[in-house]
């Protein structure tokens, strides 16, 4: 058992090493790929998307592989198929948006800031065309004009990972683009049992045993049902948040702190 244990923190430790390395290196080739090759720009971040999918991906089946982890994925093929909407999910752990980009081949990702500054993956939001975490009406501006350009958007409405055993209040920035764009909100349950990789703990902080992810597409909601007398109003953005949260400690079992 112990020897196990030392082996999954030598091993998380090499994971991490490569994923950091395998990030610069998709960010040149990503660069490379929209400079040179031919298309509009929208052809070009599809493209560096793709790159950053299968990246996502081929780690998760890395950190499988080395045993580090397992995981179960029920319903996220329907993100394929579903129209340009808005993807929501909770934000329990450093791998969430690595398993979501890895089952989606192209999605916008809205990132935060410290990530467009990071060595190693700012070329490659960039070239992926992704959207920075920015204050403001920008944000959801932005976050609209993508949806209703026929792209899917992806965002946590907590901004950052949840507290231990809980989650954050959600922001309404979620409720305000999907109520403007009139589109559906596609929400993920993620689960990880034991707790790893939350926030303010170091990678190499390894469980006592391998976790287990879980990863859950709930039905889908339709933001036009939840308009005051058809229009956007600061009262229908209250409650289709509060709607949201409700959703997500219900299946959680906890409550927003």
């Amino acid at each position: 058992m112990r020897g196990s244990y030392y082996w999954r923190v030598i091993a998380t430790g090499f994971a991490f090493a490569i994923f950091n390395l395998g990030g610069l290196l998709a960010a040149v080739s990503a660069i490379a790929v929209c400079r040179l090759a031919p298309g509009s720009r929208r052809t070009k971040e599809q493209r560096a998307q793709r790159v950053i999918h299968s990246m996502f991906a081929g780690f998760i089946l890395l950190l499988r592989g080395l045993g580090l982890l397992t995981c179960s994925r029920a319903g996220l093929e329907r993100l394929r198929t579903a129209p340009p909407s808005l993807v929501i999910a909770n934000h329990p752990t450093l791998l969430d948006v690595v398993f979501l980009i890895g089952s989606m081949p192209r999605v916008d990702c809205v990132v935060k800031a410290a990530v467009w500054r990071n060595l190693f993956f700012r070329g490659v939001v960039r070239a992926a065309g992704y959207i920075p975490n920015s204050e403001g009406p920008e944000l959801v501006d932005d976050c609209v004009a993508r949806i209703s350009a026929g792209r899917h958007v992806l965002l946590f409405p907590e901004g950052t990972r949840s507290p231990a055993g809980s989650l954050r209040h959600f922001q309404r920035g979620a409720a305000r683009i999907a109520l403007r764009a009139r589109c559906e909100i596609h929400p993920i349950l993620i689960t990880c049992e034991p707790p790893t990789l939350l926030k303010g703990m170091p990678f190499f902080h390894v469980p006592a045993r391998r976790p287990h992810f879980s990863l859950s597409h709930l039905e889908p909601i339709r933001a036009a049902d939840h308009l005051e007398d058809g229009a956007e109003t600061p009262l229908a953005v209250r409650r289709l948040n509060s709607a949201l949260e409700e959703l997500y400690e219900q299946r959680l079992g906890t409550r927003c702190s």
